[in-house]
């Protein structure tokens, strides 16, 4: 599996039984059909992931997407599926990738967003077992394409073994900037988003220091 390392946010909807025809392929490229009134826009495992739930009420966003144009084909797709407006709009993390482009849909869309989102690491661990435990069908990930609860455990693995590398340098005396200069994590070298390592190292650091 082709994985990005990232912080992954992961959104569980309760599908209200609205009944939509709409198939994914005639949404357009990179639109995938999770059930009935539940849509995702992944085109690749590096694009941010966006989403839209058609409910009784109106619709509901999952993040704006990665840029304007990716979230004016969202509009486009909704409009497609629904006369209903967009009621709300829910960012799942605080990345400009996944927050910059609300302008698009708010106003009039309400936006949802918990506080202390981007909490420390050892929180976002619990997180993935918690959300491994609902057993859900399909798992809708920050980025990339919808996939399975095989990513929770992907994850768990490499932010433990992270984790535990920074715990040891840390230990040992290192900066925060030595840390990021010598720690490897080969086992994961396949992954899309390397340049991202040293976001993960920067919260794993203030995990350990804590």
């Amino acid at each position: 599996m082709n994985t990005t390392l990232a912080f992954v946010s992961f959104v569980f909807i309760a599908l209200l039984d609205v009944g939509f025809a709409v198939q994914a392929q005639d949404l357009g490229p990179g639109f995938h059909k999770i059930k009935d009134g539940i849509y995702t826009f992944a085109p690749d495992q590096a694009t941010t992931t966006c989403s839209f739930v058609i409910t009784e009420a109106g619709v509901v966003m999952i993040d704006s997407c990665n840029s304007p144009l990716d979230s004016r084909r969202m509009v486009a797709a909704i409009k497609k599926v629904t006369d209903k407006p967009v009621m709300f709009l829910i960012d799942t993390e605080t990345h400009a990738d996944h927050t910059a482009n609300h302008f698009i849909f708010s106003p009039p869309a309400t936006v949802i967003n918990h506080e202390g989102a981007g909490e420390g690491m050892r929180k976002v661990i619990a997180s993935y077992k918690l959300m491994k435990s609902l057993n859900p069908e399909v798992v809708i990930a920050g980025h990339g394409q919808p996939t399975t609860t095989i990513i929770f455990d992907e994850y768990e693995g490499f932010y433990d073994l992270l984790m535990k590398r920074v715990g040891e340098m840390t230990a040992q005396g290192k900066s925060l900037n030595d840390i990021k200069k010598e720690l490897k994590m080969p086992e994961y070298a396949d992954w899309r988003g390397q340049d991202r390592l040293g976001v993960n190292v920067d919260a794993a650091y203030r995990s350990v220091k804590k």
